[in-house]
């Protein structure tokens, strides 16, 4: 299973597991039977009935809940009725949500559909999955079911994952490309299958992004991976197919990207495809390199070394297209970028993967969260089996501003010692110790 979200049809959310078979081949398992809900701790005495006549109006459309049952949970460890409220649909639970808050504390608002059915059938991305049903038509991916009840179960072994790199190069006569008005002139590829170098023609990029987004649907990768594509290249080529009047269908449903902002990181999603952008991905885990550029960090990780690959200044590259003389080295410099982009994926994937394994989100999801956000989900999954509600963010925890420091004494000191308790390095420690294990067959595929 690479991913779950959801689609409305006939006002009713419907649940899509996007997953690759045995044989690489995409299939889709559909659940049309999972209904959205969140808890309310009551504050005191509540009647179900003043909950039930909940209702906000919407754009002329009336939200109220489905329905509402009373349940045993715990509260960190101690036990507790409260109420769990249905909706019709996921994005009626923000507008309840608000409306509830008088009458309790509520819990789990903030958990995305798609992970909540993770977290309630207990199931576990990039493993496997299992599907009994009806075979439903389908007409982006091989073949559709629609299951009920999708079992999870462990994998010894990877299923083919088609994984496509790509990397851009920009027109820049004026520094740094304007997306507005600067061409993209090259859009270089490499796949588990082939490597291919796309280039714009009469100083324009239409055809250029024509071409790549065919390409993208004819080889139809599980995994696409750039080297900071979810704050540059995809944006940039959006921006372009925007100007040229082009849908940018590179989706497996056919929509294109999504586009959204996470703290100080842009954050791009393509439905049915596993979007992980790998300077995302090094900024957090890779230790030991201080500039993360992408030769920096291939020459680390033993992808590509500096001094075996073409380097040409990011300002000269429109230079180098407009010389006939030197445009190949121009393609052959966008050539070793995908390659080191490529290369960096085979080193960096399985690690993320397991991390996935770990946290039981999404491997596109979890690449760019913080360890702090990962050990959340991990701990939010683990809670339901415990009947255990999950804490709002910034809700009854106490927080504190900093940490306690003391004063230095001025001078110069000698035997100079540093501790430096790391949830990241922790998490990232246990999870190479469990692939390592599993790569060596010292553990079971479940420890």
């Amino acid at each position: 299973m690479l991913d779950v979200d959801y689609f409305v049809e006939n006002n009713k959310p419907i649940i899509r597991m996007w997953c690759v078979d045995d044989s690489g081949e995409s299939t889709v398992i559909f659940d049309n039977s999972f209904e959205p809900y969140f808890y309310v701790v009551p504050y005191g005495d509540v009647p179900v009935s003043q909950l039930m006549n909940m209702s906000a109006e919407v754009s002329g459309e009336l939200i109220k809940p489905v329905r509402i049952d009373v349940v045993d949970r715990k509260n960190f460890g101690v036990p507790m009725k409260c109420y769990r409220i249905f909706t019709q649909l996921p994005r009626d639970v923000p507008y309840l949500r608000e409306l509830a808050l008088k009458f309790g504390d509520v819990r789990e608002a903030d958990i995305l559909f798609g992970v909540r059915y993770i977290i309630d059938r207990r199931l576990t991305p990039m493993d496997g999955i299992e599907a009994e049903g009806e075979t439903v038509s389908v007409e982006y991916a091989g073949k559709g079911v629609l299951c009920h009840n999708p079992k999870a179960f462990t994998r010894e072994d990877e299923p083919p994952i088609k994984v496509l790199a790509f990397d851009c190069e920009m027109f820049n006569p004026h520094g740094m490309p304007d997306a507005k008005k600067d061409p993209i002139i090259i859009i270089s590829i490499k796949t588990n299958r082939e490597e291919k170098v796309l280039t714009a023609s009469d100083d324009s990029d239409k055809t250029l992004i024509k071409e790549f987004i065919k390409y993208v649907k004819d080889y139809d990768p599980d995994v696409i991976v750039g080297y900071n594509q979810d704050g540059f290249d995809w944006p940039y080529i959006n921006e372009r197919a925007k100007k040229h009047k082009i849908k940018l269908n590179v989706c497996r449903d056919g929509t294109s990207p999504m586009f959204s902002k996470g703290g100080l990181q842009r954050k791009v999603k393509l439905i049915g495809r596993l979007d992980v952008d790998l300077f995302q991905v090094a900024q957090r885990d890779v230790d030991g390199v201080k500039i993360k550029s992408l030769d920096n960090v291939a020459d680390f990780l033993g992808v590509m070394k500096k001094g075996e690959r073409v380097n040409i200044p990011g300002a000269d590259i429109h230079e180098y297209w407009e010389d006939e003389t030197r445009r190949e080295t121009l393609i052959q410099y966008a050539k070793d970028d995908v390659e080191s982009t490529f290369g960096l994926a085979e080193e960096m994937l399985p690690l993320q993967y397991e991390f996935t394994r770990m946290v039981h989100e999404p491997a596109d999801n979890v690449s760019k969260m913080g360890r702090g956000r990962q050990v959340e989900s991990y701990l939010a999954y683990i809670a339901f089996e415990y009947g255990e509600l999950i804490p709002s963010r910034g809700g009854e925890t106490e927080t504190y501003l900093g940490g306690f420091v003391f004063p230095p004494v001025k001078g110069i000191h000698k035997n100079v010692a540093s501790l430096d308790f790391s949830a990241n390095d922790n998490l990232q420690h246990i999870a190479r110790h469990r692939m390592q294990g599993l790569q060596r067959g010292m553990l079971s595929p479940g420890a």
